[in-house]
């Protein structure tokens, strides 16, 4: 309802091209991918440390 639960790169496909924010769009993308590389590394990192 409302766009309450519309995805974040749902939400940063449309600030790109129904609004025309390009740039914002954008930096939303690189800071989603920053925070799944975070995640990513964090996970990896304790399964490293497990199998020692």
């Amino acid at each position: 309802p409302g766009g309450q639960t519309r995805l974040p790169m749902l939400f940063a496909y449309e600030e790109a091209f129904r609004y025309r924010f390009a740039g914002y769009a954008s930096m939303l993308g690189l800071a989603m991918a920053i925070v799944v590389l975070a995640v990513l590394g964090l996970y990896l990192w304790r399964q490293m440390r497990e199998n020692r």
